[in-house]
């Protein structure tokens, strides 16, 4: 990169400016308090997610009011796809 660096006052390149880390995600909570990621659900819970979505029971009613269908649909077909349940 050092060799490189005339290249930018010659005009030849752009300057490589590097990308700060991103921080840990915050979600709201119902009273407005911030919670931080690293609740994960228990995997018990994630295995019944998993056999409702085999029995084709609707994400939203699998997620009730307390997740995200959208989510409890990924984790549920990743559990099937891990466990190789899909036919």
């Amino acid at each position: 990169m050092q060799e490189c660096k005339d290249w930018v006052s010659e005009g030849v390149d752009e300057e490589i400016r590097l990308k700060q880390a991103r921080g840990p995600g915050k979600k709201m909570l119902p009273h407005g308090e911030r919670q931080t990621r690293g609740k994960n659900t228990h995997i018990k819970r994630r295995y019944e997610w998993a056999a409702k979505y085999l029995l084709k029971v609707p994400l939203k009613e699998i997620a009730g009011a307390d997740e995200d269908a959208s989510t409890v649909g990924r984790v549920a077909r990743d559990i099937i796809r891990l466990a190789d349940w899909a036919s």
